[in-house]
């Protein structure tokens, strides 16, 4: 059977692909998008010291409470916080001090989801041939993250780094939804 075929290939292929595309386009742009706020220049470089803190806390955190939960639902709220990491790193225009609470929810809620990602498709594709199950539905997201800094820069000429932070923010919640939808979508088929 065609992988494409199974049950919940799309709207996980979808999400991660969507998500990797708005992650790139904030992570290419990291750097001018902290400037763009407006925020002293040493609060913005100690804000991208701590995503990487972050990410790797947020990793750890996984370690430790173990992966037993329900892992598209957990997903999905780490694509929200990467949302809403975007709503405060707008809102540190105003209050500087947000900036770091963009640094540490991007960074963990990434850390989160990339290190629960390989365990989510397991769980909707199965663990039969798990490494062309990955590669199929990692390969659009690998494609779209690539194309990320491109379409990035394109967006920023035409329309500024508002529209880039919309955009990405969008992003993040429609891959939230796509797999809470799918995880809904699974749960009914178990219980029948």
């Amino acid at each position: 059977v065609s992988l494409r075929r199974c049950p919940g290939y799309w709207p996980l292929t979808l999400a991660i692909m969507l998500s990797a595309l708005g992650l790139g386009m904030v992570i290419s742009h990291f750097m001018p998008l902290l400037a763009w706020t407006g925020v002293d220049a040493r609060f913005a470089l100690v804000a991208a010291a701590l995503v990487g803190v972050a990410q790797v806390a947020g990793r750890l955190l996984v370690a430790i409470i173990g992966t037993g939960w329900n892992r598209p639902m957990l997903v999905a709220i780490c694509l929200m916080g990467l949302a809403g990491a975007l709503l405060a790193l707008v809102l540190a225009a105003q209050w500087s001090v947000l900036i770091f609470a963009f640094a540490l929810m991007q960074g963990a809620c990434y850390g989160i989801s990339s290190a629960l990602r390989p365990m989510l498709i397991r769980d909707v594709l199965g663990q039969d041939g798990f490494g062309a199950s990955q590669g199929a539905v990692l390969a659009p997201a690998f494609i779209a993250f690539g194309l990320a800094p491109l379409l990035a820069a394109s967006l920023v000429s035409w329309a500024g780094y508002g529209a880039l932070i919309m955009l990405c923010t969008c992003l993040q919640i429609i891959s939230a939804a796509v797999l809470m939808d799918e995880s809904r979508g699974r749960d009914v088929l178990l219980n029948q």
